[in-house]
This record gives structure tokens, C-alpha cells and sequence, in this order.
């Protein structure tokens, strides 16, 4: 009688053990998912749209301010693109580049020119199209014209034909690629696992080129050139719990999303890369600021300033 009291106690006791041990990996596995979850962004909701190559049509050139106008498709402000010239059926070539500056609805066109008569009309036949409907379809980009600075061949010669009305403006081109500017590895690792559909670019070969031209601050000029000389179009955006996409020429913010940065401690300057800075130990290179080291109070400068960040 006492043996089986014996047995039962040792399998209530073992039964407690194995309860106990499936609640602690339940509630580790709960942590780690929750963890993962914190540390890994949200979809940006535009990235598909900004990888998407468009071809659109100039519609007409404004030289005096040296802007053209072409319908907007779904474009937004920011955004580079190459122009191509269209010299005949079978031959065409980039000869500038342009960066959206404003985007105009007809919406507003439509409002200034709606009478009470259409109005009325528009009550009467409910079933009639309104106009307002067709406004993001019909808006107009107004884009400036840029030198070329991207895919440039120093060895060929400066194009000379200026844009005109026919000629096309293509998006998206070099889209597919980016470089990350990130305070950790594990932020780094982070945005590179989270958006598979991006191809990045390994962080050492920015900050090579950062270095390469005696600076250690990344600067609007510098980082657009080095983004010009890999061909690179996107550029991911570490900044205060939040995870931005620029156009690497114009450094203006296309996307963004929430991107938790509570357990990010100490952070990598200028940014994350296995590159480390090497100072010649001269004056020059001791009295050089580095602003970078308060990582996000120096990129979320540069976010809010983009091109006019000093």
C-alpha cells in the first residue's frame, strides 16, 4: 500500500515538473516573439509603389525655371528620375535628371471652376461620375531639371540636347537598391531581414567612401555622392523610433514607418559598418568634430533638414 502511494507521489511530482517546464517555454517562447516583434519594423506601405519602374511623358518644359511638367502616376515629392531624349523610334538617351518638387490636383482646378449649376447637375444624376473622382488620376508633377550625377561617364561627352515636350521622365530605376544607415548591428540586421524584396548594399562601402574623402560626419553632398557612385537609389533611414526611406539625391523622406529604439544602447559612429575610423593622429584629424556620435540627435537633424543640413 505504501509503494503505491510512493509511485503516485512520484508521478504527481514528476507531472508537476514537466508542467512547470512547459510553462516556462511557453512564456520564453512568448518573450522571444515579443522581442522580435519590438525590434523589427513595420511594412512600409509605399515600398512596392517606389521600387515599381515608370515611364511618363513630358507634357511641357518651363525654361525660365527650368522645371517640367508631366502627369503625376501615382509619383510623390522627392522622388529622382532620369530624362530621357527621344531622338526617333529606336533611339534614346539620358541627358538630365529631375526631382519632383510639387504635385498639383486638379482637385483645386475643379473646386475654382465648380458652379452651382454643375452642382445641381451632379444631384440630379447621381449616377454621373464626379469629377473630384478623377483628380488623382489627373495630377500634374512639376519636376527641376538636374544635371546628370548619377550613372555618369566622365569618359563620354556632357550631353547637350535639353528636354523637351515627348520627351520621357523614368522612375524607379535604380531603386532596387539602398544602403542603410543604422546605430547597431542589430538594427542593421533588422531592416535587412524584414525587406527581402531590397537589395542593400553593405554599410562598409559608404563609410569607405565617407573616409576615402577625409570626412567622418556624413553630409548631405557626400552621401548623395556616394549613393551616385554605387548607383544607388534608396536610402533607409535609422532616426528616434522611427524608420524612414529618402531618395538618396534629394534626401527627401518617401516612406516611413514606427521602428522601436528603446534597447538601442551604445551606437556605432558615424554609423554601423566593420569599417572603423583611423585617425592620422595630426591636428587636423584632433580637432575634426564628429557630430555623429549622438547618433540620433544628428540624423534626426538631418531628416528634418535633408539637402540643407549643415
Amino acid at each position: 500500500m505504501s509503494t503505491t502511494k510512493n509511485l503516485t507521489k512520484q508521478k504527481l511530482h514528476q507531472m508537476c515538473i514537466q508542467t512547470f517546464a512547459l510553462a516556462f517555454a511557453l512564456l520564453l517562447l512568448l518573450s522571444l516573439q515579443q522581442a522580435h516583434s519590438e525590434q523589427n519594423p513595420q511594412t512600409l506601405k509605399n515600398l512596392d509603389k517606389l521600387q515599381h519602374t515608370t515611364k511618363i511623358a513630358i507634357s511641357s518644359v518651363d525654361t525660365k525655371s527650368n522645371t517640367i511638367e508631366f502627369p503625376a502616376m501615382g509619383r510623390v515629392v522627392g522622388e529622382s528620375g532620369f530624362i530621357w531624349h527621344i531622338y526617333d523610334e529606336n533611339y534614346a538617351s539620358i541627358i538630365a535628371t529631375a526631382t519632383i518638387i510639387e504635385i498639383k490636383s486638379s482637385q483645386n482646378e475643379y473646386n475654382s471652376k465648380n458652379t452651382t449649376q454643375e452642382k445641381a447637375s451632379q444631384k440630379a444624376n447621381p449616377q454621373k461620375q464626379n469629377p473630384k473622382d478623377k483628380s488623382s488620376q489627373s495630377a500634374k508633377a512639376i519636376a527641376r531639371i538636374n544635371p546628370i550625377s548619377v550613372l555618369e561617364q566622365k569618359y563620354l561627352p556632357s550631353p547637350t540636347n535639353k528636354p523637351v515636350a515627348g520627351d520621357e521622365v523614368h522612375f524607379g530605376t535604380l531603386n532596387s537598391l539602398a544602403f542603410i544607415i543604422a546605430p547597431t548591428l542589430e538594427t542593421y540586421d533588422s531592416i535587412r531581414a524584414s525587406y527581402p524584396s531590397m537589395q542593400f548594399l553593405n554599410s562598409d562601402l559608404m563609410v569607405g567612401y565617407l573616409f576615402d574623402k577625409s570626412k567622418f560626419d556624413p553630409k548631405p553632398k557626400v552621401l548623395s555622392n556616394a549613393c551616385a557612385v554605387y548607383s544607388v537609389g534608396l536610402l533607409f533611414l535609422v532616426t528616434k523610433d522611427r524608420l524612414s526611406v529618402l531618395d538618396c539625391q534629394s534626401l527627401v523622406e518617401l516612406d516611413s514607418v514606427a521602428f522601436d529604439t528603446s534597447a538601442v544602447g551604445q551606437t556605432i559612429a558615424p554609423f554601423f559598418s566593420r569599417v572603423q575610423y583611423a585617425s592620422s593622429g595630426s591636428l587636423d584629424s584632433a580637432l575634426k568634430r564628429k557630430n555623429s556620435k549622438q547618433y540620433f540627435e544628428y540624423y534626426d537633424g538631418l531628416l528634418k533638414e535633408g539637402k540643407n543640413f549643415k
